[in-house]
C-alpha cells in the first residue's frame, strides 16, 4: 500500500530520517533499503508507525508543524491497522515512562485527518 510519511531529521543520528515526534526511547529510523518497525516496547502496547493516506494530508500536517518535520516521503506500508485507534501524538508522551503511565488517555485524542497506522514502513521517494 502506498502512503506518505512525514519524517524528522535527527542530527545526532547522522542526519537520518526519523519519527518527527519522538525521543530516544521511541525513535524510528526510516530507510529506503529496508522496512522499519516501531520499537518493541511500543508495539507491545499497540502503538505502531504512522503515515498519511494522501500527499495532501501529509502536507497539511507539515504546514501545522513546521519546526518538527524534515519532509514528506512516498512510502510502502505493510500490515496497515484500520481504523486507526485514538492516540497521543504529543512528543513528551513518546517518552516510555510518560506514555505507559498515560496509556488510558489514548481514547481521548483523535489522530490527524488521513492518518494511517502500520506495522512496517519503507521510504520510497521524497515528494
Amino acid at each position: 500500500m502506498i502512503a506518505y510519511k512525514v519524517v524528522g531529521i535527527e542530527c545526532s543520528l547522522g542526519q537520518q530520517h526519523t519519527s518527527c515526534y519522538a525521543n530516544r526511547d521511541s525513535w524510528v529510523i526510516y530507510r529506503t533499503d529496508k522496512y522499519s518497525k516501531a520499537p518493541l516496547w511500543l508495539r507491545k502496547v499497540g502503538y505502531h508507525l504512522f503515515a498519511f493516506d494522501t500527499k495532501q494530508n501529509a502536507e497539511k500536517f507539515c504546514d501545522r508543524h513546521k519546526g518538527y518535520v524534515g519532509g514528506v516521503w512516498e512510502c510502502d506500508v505493510l500490515y496497515p491497522i484500520l481504523p486507526v485507534p485514538k492516540i497521543i501524538l504529543v512528543a513528551s508522551f513518546l517518552d516510555k515512562k510518560k506514555l505507559l503511565s498515560r496509556i488510558n488517555d489514548w481514547s481521548r485524542v483523535p489522530a490527524p485527518i488521513g492518518t494511517i497506522m502500520a506495522k512496517q514502513i519503507k521510504l520510497l521517494n521524497k515528494v
